[in-house]
């Protein structure tokens, strides 16, 4: 048992930090040299444009959703549409250049896989944003009480001076906590799967795996509590391969990159708990109704 769980963790690990690091590097880089404004100008106002733009802006900005929620928090207090910033914040962490060539590497002989994961999270995040933008914003949006950084440092130590040294001083500094943050889970849901999968009989997972739709609910419901990186979710979704459908495994990638523990707990400092459970239950209906198209237009059905 021990052998199987140390060659899980020990395979999920190597495969999955080249990747993690390459996403918290990017993500300094753009909390440094990239501004809100910046982000805001880039949006259209149209609603509808708007949001295929905010559902699409995560391939030039590659934020995971360890760190989408900081910018949006700004956006909204800058004055961005919620509606807008919603999708932002859940189509980033999968539409997404780095989430993309990470999901391409762990699933290098099933191309779609890619493609149907890029596909869910796009519609996914522009159908939950149109959802919101009839909303009333009003009282869903607590900006006073929050106060969610990526570092410790002000705003003005941060960013009060554009000296080389000192960039590449804060930039260090970013990805240095961005990695103690983030890297956590990365290693917590490593350790949690290995010890699910050398502790649990290969038959069990298996028996929940082909049962439709117990194995799809499962497999979304598993990474909410793992809460690991978007940039590297792919690598232990794909050790279920053998066990889940493919249209399991896509759920888990999909809401799991969108919706987790810690995302949930970092919202609370932005929107009020209605609000987020509505948007739970709102990106859990859709990841189930976009996998269950796809297993039934795509793969033939229930094997």
């Amino acid at each position: 048992m021990f052998s199987t769980f140390t060659t899980i963790s020990a395979s999920i690990f190597l495969e999955g930090i080249f990747f993690l690091l390459i996403g918290i590097l990017i993500s300094s880089l753009i909390e440094e040299f990239i501004s809100e404004d910046t982000l805001r100008k880039l949006i259209p106002k149209n609603k509808i444009l708007g949001l295929l733009v905010a559902s699409s802006l995560g391939v030039i900005f590659p934020i995971c959703e360890c760190g989408i929620v900081p910018v949006v928090r700004r956006l909204l207090k800058k004055g961005v549409p919620l509606h807008l910033c919603v999708t932002l914040l859940f189509s980033s962490p999968i539409v997404n250049i780095v989430v993309t060539i990470s999901t391409f590497f762990a699933f290098q002989n099933y191309f779609y896989v890619v493609i149907l994961r890029l596909l869910g999270g796009f519609l996914i995040s522009f159908t939950t944003g149109l959802l919101v933008s009839f909303k009333d914003s009003e009282n869903l949006i607590l900006l006073d009480n929050s106060n969610i950084q990526h570092c410790s440092c002000t705003t003005e130590s941060c960013h009060g001076t554009k000296r080389p040294f000192n960039r590449i001083s804060r930039i260090g500094s970013h990805t240095v906590l961005e990695f103690f943050d983030t890297g956590k889970f990365f290693i917590m849901g490593i350790l949690i799967t290995g010890l699910i999968q050398s502790v649990i009989p290969n038959s069990i997972f298996k028996s929940i795996g082909s049962n439709y739709p117990l194995g799809n609910i499962f497999m979304l419901i598993y990474p909410y509590f793992l809460s690991i990186c978007s940039n590297t979710d792919a690598f232990i979704a794909r050790s279920f391969m053998e066990q889940f459908s493919i249209s399991a495994i896509l759920g888990f990638m999909i809401f799991g990159a969108m919706f987790d523990l810690k995302t949930t707990i970092m919202l609370k400092k932005v929107f009020n708990i209605k609000f987020i459970i509505y948007l739970f239950l709102v990106i859990f209906s859709l990841t189930i109704i976009f996998t269950t198209l796809i297993q039934f237009l795509v793969l033939g059905g229930v094997q």
